[in-house]
């Protein structure tokens, strides 16, 4: 999980500048007479992010009985993110360009490929253009998600744009003694993390199903690192494979100390039985 740069696009200046593409002009009467709730639903989104409280908002039927849900999810799809649409190439390819890497900072692993609407547009449709409702990520977390509007305040997906991750180490790899070596992955909390922060890093992990995400990269990578750590092996033993280990787990700890890469060469350095033996079962 990564955190992101919050969009400064306003939704007033997106949602005016949405309208005009439309061609129905009672459509367009009706989208200009809610700017004033989609400015406040954006204000309401604001307040409750400072205290991490989306699942305060409460979901909608429209917006001001005036214009449907149904309406406002076709002004996201065929006007925010259109290909052909300027409003697209001006906020939506924009957005898309702030995770670091292109990398998706839901899962911290595979690439993004679409716009995620953190409060979902069926249910909450005054922030179906809101650019800070809007979140780049992958396609696999996107559908996970899905239409899902947070319960309870330890039930809510991290928010990259709001949420404070601790600094402190909380992925952690367990490695299991087998033939071939395999890795497992948990979230573990440092104790001075805030305990409803706690609770939502793991359930979070959980729902994004990221442990077996991370375990099949996992598997791939120790593959690809078999010869290498066979060669240092025949080398220097084992403190030449530690040695190689701890430097790929300090120069991934640095690049992202909470990324499974970090977690996994921490676990594998830390192993006396993989420096010693375990890495020749890799293959």
């Amino acid at each position: 999980m990564l955190e992101i740069e919050c969009p400064e696009y306003s939704a007033s200046a997106v949602f005016k500048e949405c309208i005009p593409v439309k061609r129905d002009k009672n459509l367009k009467t009706r989208l200009e007479g809610i700017t004033a709730d989609i400015v406040a639903a954006e204000s309401t989104y604001e307040a409750k992010a400072k205290s991490l409280a989306f699942y305060e908002i409460k979901t909608e039927q429209g917006v001001a009985k005036s214009v449907t849900t149904s309406e406002m999810e076709d002004l996201y799809v065929t006007v925010f993110a259109r290909k052909s649409s300027p409003v697209r190439k001006k906020y939506y390819d924009k957005l898309m360009l702030t995770p670091r890497n292109g990398t998706c900072p839901m899962c911290g692993q595979r690439d993004v490929s679409t716009l995620d609407h953190y409060l979902p547009k069926a249910k909450n449709p005054s922030l179906a253009v809101t650019p800070i409702n809007l979140v780049p990520v992958c396609h696999e977390c996107n559908h996970t998600k899905s239409e899902y509007h947070p319960a309870a305040a330890d039930q809510q997906f991290i928010h990259p744009y709001y949420d404070e991750l601790p600094a402190d180490t909380w992925l952690v790899a367990d490695l299991d003694q087998t033939r071939p070596p395999a890795l497992r992955f948990r979230v573990s909390p440092p104790n001075d993390c805030d305990k409803t922060l706690a609770k939502r890093l793991v359930w979070h992990f959980e729902e994004l199903d990221l442990a077996k995400l991370y375990a099949s990269q996992a598997g791939k990578t120790l593959a690809g690192i078999a010869e290498k750590l066979k060669a240092a092996g025949d080398r220097g033993g084992k403190d030449e494979v530690r040695f190689i280990l701890s430097e790929d787990a300090r120069s991934w700890s640095k690049a992202n100390l909470n990324g499974w890469q970090a977690a996994m060469y921490r676990a594998l350095a830390g192993s006396d039985w993989f420096c010693e033996e375990g890495y020749r079962y890799l293959s």
